[in-house]
């Protein structure tokens, strides 16, 4: 069995927590530039220096609103529950019981055991005409959580309060009277038993609660109050939206199609002014990617070799120590010449190294600019293999490392003397 709920729990409780909450600006503007209400006179929403909504009364034949709110005392509401849940013949019964009342509309919440529950609205004939004629219970019902009585207090306007209540999922309202003067009273006789907490709404904040309505309302909702032609006027009607539409229709192929051919013929005198220019860009297209070919090879070939000379090993701890001017090899062995703070200390340093033989001054050193010139030479041991060569490596970042460090100490103990 179906089910369809005006609202749930959950729904009403967020309904509750977005009337606490401004509503968006835009939305605001949009309702004062088409929205009115109607309870004998015409309002217009609008807002305040606030940005406060408000409804301000305007001459009739001066606005002419989109959406209109209708009072409760222009129109008759009904609550019924009908024993059917067929909704193709519910709405065949709706229609044939009040054929003869165009102003009359009606919308289905949905079935529980085995009945439909429906609201219906009979407007008075000096209700103005619009896209859009709502009933204000409707809006108000639609902010309230289950069970809940709102009343919209007019003691200020001196007229009489509204109560406005849902019982289950039907809408009930009633205008305050000698009978039911109190929201309890008005509760008992639409049959809630134990009720949420009342909300009272001043006359001065309906425009922003009937606002807040709006924005809950559903598409379903919505197509409930959108008066549908009689079938005489359909093909009238069908007549008077095909033929504008038609016109646009031709007018904007012919539009499209004069477009098109401009498009085309620019395309074509771009592509002849051009075709020179994408010639050259293939040639140097090919001429990269041949190049980009060679390049890879050359990269592949040369990522499988590896450096044959070990003197590289030996420089990388003697370039931090001093600039060389010239390497170079003579009679098998390695010269180096540069200069230096202290020559011996360089000296020191290569003899220690252990794939370096024989290192010595091949001339006396020399003063210059503070900096003392040297010629050093030695030879090197031969590398066995590569991993040799690789643990040769690992000992001169180790011996790297460990030279940064000692500096760094050095220059703190520097600092600090």
């Amino acid at each position: 069995m179906k089910t369809e709920s005006l609202l749930s729990n959950d729904a009403a409780e967020i309904q509750q927590s977005l009337l606490t909450n401004t509503l968006p600006k835009s939305f605001k503007q949009l309702l004062s530039t088409f929205g009115g209400y109607y309870n004998g006179q015409m309002y217009r929403f609008s807002l305040d220096a606030e940005q406060k909504l408000t409804l301000q009364l305007v001459k009739q034949n001066d606005f002419s609103a989109l959406i209109v709110i209708v009072a409760r005392q222009f129109y008759h509401e009904q609550a019924k529950t009908y024993p059917i849940e067929n909704k193709t013949e519910l709405k065949k019964l709706l229609a044939l019981e009040f054929s003869d009342n165009e102003n009359t509309y009606y919308h289905l919440w949905g079935y529980k055991e085995g009945t439909s529950q429906v609201n219906i609205w009979q407007y008075n004939l000096q209700v103005p005409s619009a896209l859009l004629k709502l009933p204000e219970t409707l809006l108000l019902a639609l902010t309230a959580k289950e069970n809940q009585v709102i009343e919209i207090n007019n003691s200020e306007h001196k007229k009489q309060s509204l109560f406005v209540g849902r019982s289950g999922d039907l809408i009930y309202s009633i205008i305050k009277n000698s009978v039911i003067n109190s929201s309890q009273l008005f509760a008992m006789s639409i049959g809630i038993g134990k009720t949420p907490q009342d909300r009272i709404v001043a006359v001065n904040d309906n425009a922003e609660q009937l606002a807040s309505g709006i924005k809950q309302l559903s598409l379903p909702i919505i197509s409930a109050f959108i008066q549908k032609p009689k079938v005489e006027s359909r093909l009238q009607l069908l007549k008077n939206i095909a033929l504008p539409f038609f016109i646009v229709l031709g007018l904007y192929f012919s539009a499209s199609s004069v477009f098109l051919t401009y498009k085309q013929q620019n395309l074509q005198q771009s592509l002849a002014s051009q075709s020179s220019e994408v010639s050259v860009a293939l040639e140097r297209q090919q001429a990269f990617d041949q190049q980009l070919t060679r390049y890879s090879q050359l990269q592949t070939f040369l990522s499988s070799q590896q450096a044959s000379s070990p003197l590289w090993f030996v420089m990388a701890d003697l370039f931090p120590q001093a600039k060389f001017t010239n390497i170079r090899i003579a009679a098998n062995r390695f010269v180096i010449r540069g200069s230096t703070e202290k020559a011996t200390d360089l000296l020191e340093l290569l003899s220690n190294m252990p794939q370096v033989i024989d290192a010595k001054f091949d001339f006396p050193t020399r003063n210059s600019r503070n900096q003392e010139v040297f010629v050093i030479s030695f030879n090197l041991l031969p590398l066995q293999d590569e991993s040799e060569a690789i643990k040769l490596a690992n000992g001169l970042m180790s011996n790297k490392a460990n030279s940064k460090t000692n500096n760094v100490i050095q220059n703190k103990e520097r600092n600090n003397g």
